[in-house]
């Protein structure tokens, strides 16, 4: 899925999607939430990986 994919799933802006993935942004967690549901991926799955890194 590309950024402008993702951004407009969201209802956001294609930059401030880039801004968020890069880390040059801090991302609300209602858009964390909503980007999970967007992308089918859980939280609970992306917190295990991030407990792996």
């Amino acid at each position: 899925m590309t950024e402008d994919m993702l951004a407009q799933k969201l209802g956001i802006h294609r930059v401030s999607v880039s801004r968020y993935l890069s880390g040059a942004r801090d991302m609300p967690f209602s858009v964390f939430i909503d980007m999970c549901d967007a992308l089918h991926v859980s939280i609970e799955d992306i917190i295990m990986k991030a407990k792996n890194i």
